[in-house]
């Protein structure tokens, strides 16, 4: 019965659009056939007027000609000269007479052309069909005809037949809306329940039923949306899984992760991926922002790793296997990137994946590393070299005389000396800086362990012919140190100016305190000084009068074997590792060093050990070195 009805409401509409088109296609039929009869019409009437020209009392025979086509064709008809102007109608039509035809009809009149048109006529408010046509005498153009023709009946008739599809087409709507109303209330009703559910659907409901009633193809609709529904209802809960389980691995990772489509677009990127490649925090999932930067556009800082990492994705997907590289990125940072393709169930390449993991640490370890046994090795040639050179000479007899034997013996007492200090101190290097090394703290006086290092370091200044003057602030608190360690860290930085200071230079060390509450810098520190504490601390400057340091050079003489430029070059007994290892020691104490110093104005070398006060329990208060090194 559905069906039937179905087809009925096609017919319906079958009808209203086909009577729609007869009544276009006869409208448009009248209207040709009554032009075409005007036009016709109108050619043998300048035939007529034509021969009736050439004989005698033409003027009342064309008179009576046009009266009598008025009668016949209900038309007017005017007859023109050359001109243009009209000098003969119909008695009905005097009014015409005088009247001019066109400049441009004429024209064309004069060309052997007929003029045909249709215009609405003010004069009797209707649409008007004209046709002009030229009247040859001896084949010299002697004038014109112009049939004018009213199309009120036409326009009658037509509507005439409107009508009557109409109403035919009215009473059939109005069939067809009975029939509908009576069909909806069998359909719309179920309709309405799967609308209902699907709409809850998609609002993320999958728990909703539609009610089943009957057997019929509606019922099917309503059991397989209820189906649909409830394995939705398993598929997303499965899939919020998933996706929350890839989030929470995604986080946690601290490598990279970019996804891109067959196409080139970013899918997916974790926030360490945004991190690399320069993006601002929180931009995970701003894949538009990525999306440019991985297409290289100019304002991107990192459009250069970008593009490499696109090309290689899309490498990737273009020839479906795995791509590994290593890109620069932004300020240095060196990214090692490995790409898969994530392929189809055919095979076929359907996007990629990259895993960028930031290995500059890594590069600059290694770096490190070849150039600490290049160092090693240079400087272990050099007193190895000598003691081999001094052995062959004993050893082939070269040198006999006592005298000189005995300086051979000296100085390669001296390099095996110099060998046994840099293999000590890179012990010490490496037992600082793999943790191994513990502090034996103590009350420590500054005043003292000053005086000791200079005491120590005396025979060296006096052979260099190298001043030490020592000023020490009076009061300074007593700290907890390693005494030894501490010790080492000014023996160190002595030996270093000494070795640096030109014969009558002087060296001068001093030790004062940081104030909390003025919150100044000693103001001996000049440019370069350091930063303000929030506690107080005790400070101490070696300073010298040697060469200088240059200040792009400052940041890396903490480094094992690191050489300024020929000037501040070692010359003689060092190995290349006391500043590394003065560094690493008040870093260990939990201070921190720094240097002073500008190119042929000598530098200063500083130290800070930060002090607590904490209270007693007699209410006094004691100062204690920060333990935060040890924690």
């Amino acid at each position: 019965m559905r069906l039937f009805v179905s087809y009925l409401v096609i017919i319906l509409v079958t009808v209203l659009v086909s009577g729609s088109l007869l009544s276009y296609f006869v409208s448009n039929y009248l209207y040709r056939e009554r032009r075409r009869q005007i036009i016709v019409q109108s050619q043998e009437i300048s035939l007529l007027i034509s021969a009736a020209l050439g004989m005698p009392g033409s003027p009342i025979t064309i008179i009576g000609l046009t009266d009598t086509f008025d009668r016949l064709l209900g038309a007017a008809v005017l007859v023109a000269d050359t001109e243009g102007d009209v000098v003969i109608t119909s008695r009905r039509y005097r009014s015409e007479r005088g009247t001019r035809l066109s400049s441009a009809d004429m024209d064309r009149l004069r060309a052997g052309e007929m003029v045909v048109r249709t215009y609405y006529d003010t004069a009797i408010n209707e649409n008007v069909f004209s046709v002009s046509v030229p009247i040859w005498v001896q084949g010299r153009l002697a004038g014109a005809v112009v049939v004018r023709t009213p199309l009120a009946g036409m326009a009658a008739t037509l509507r005439g037949i409107r009508y009557e599809l109409g109403r035919a087409a009215l009473i059939a709507v109005i069939v067809s809306i009975l029939m509908g109303l009576t069909l909806s209330r069998r359909i719309s009703g179920p309709l309405r329940d799967v609308t209902r559910a699907t709409r809850e659907l998609a609002s993320g409901n999958y728990g909703v039923t539609v009610p089943v009633r009957g057997s019929d193809e509606l019922a099917d609709l309503a059991s397989s949306i209820n189906e649909l529904s409830a394995r939705l209802k398993e598929t997303i809960n499965a899939l919020i899984r998933e996706k929350s389980q890839t989030q929470a691995i995604l986080a946690s990772m601290a490598e990279g992760v970019v996804a891109i489509d067959a196409e080139g677009r970013v899918l997916l990127a974790n926030e360490p991926a945004c991190r690399l490649l320069g993006l601002p925090p929180g931009s995970l999932g701003h894949v538009d922002e990525l999306g440019r930067v991985l297409a290289g556009e100019p304002w991107a800082e990192e459009c250069q790793a970008g593009s490499a990492i696109r090309e290689a994705l899309i490498k990737v997907v273009r020839e479906n296997r795995a791509v590994q590289l290593t890109v620069e990125a932004a300020r240095g940072a060196q990214l090692s990137v490995a790409a898969w393709p994530v392929r189809g169930g055919g095979g076929s390449s359907q996007g990629a994946v990259a895993l960028l993991r930031d290995i500059s640490e890594e590069v600059r370890q290694e770096r490190n590393r070849r150039e600490f046994l290049a160092s090693i090795s240079h400087e272990l040639k050099t007193p190895l070299t000598s003691i081999r050179g001094f052995l062959q000479a004993l050893v082939d007899g070269v040198v006999s005389d006592p005298d000189q034997v005995s300086r051979y013996y000296r100085l390669m007492l001296e390099e095996t000396l110099r060998l046994i200090r840099l293999v000590n101190d890179l012990l010490d290097l490496s037992r600082l800086q793999s943790g191994v090394l513990k502090l034996r703290r103590e009350k420590v006086e500054i005043a003292e362990l000053v005086q000791e290092a200079v005491a120590q370091m005396l025979p060296a200044s006096e052979e260099k012919g190298v001043v030490l003057e020592t000023s020490v602030e009076e009061g300074l608190p007593v700290i907890s140190a390693d005494r030894d360690r501490l010790k080492q860290v000014l023996i160190n930085l002595v030996d270093n100016a000494i070795r640096h200071t030109p014969s009558g230079g002087l060296v001068k060390i001093t030790a004062g305190l940081l104030e909390e509450e003025t919150g100044k810098a000693d103001p001996g520190l000049g440019k370069g000084s350091p930063p303000v504490n929030a506690r107080p601390a005790v400070v101490v400057h070696v300073k010298d009068t040697g060469p200088g340091i240059p200040l792009e050079e400052q940041p890396r003489i903490w480094e094992r074997f690191y050489k300024v430029d020929k000037s501040r070059r070692r010359t003689g007994g060092g190995t290349g590792l006391g500043l590394a290892i003065v560094k690493e020691l008040v870093e260990l104490h939990g201070g921190r060093v720094g240097v002073t110093s500008m190119p042929g104005m000598g530098a200063d070398f500083w130290f800070i050990l930060p002090v607590y006060s904490e209270s007693t329990t007699d209410g006094g208060d004691r100062l204690l070195m920060d333990t935060v090194a040890d924690s």
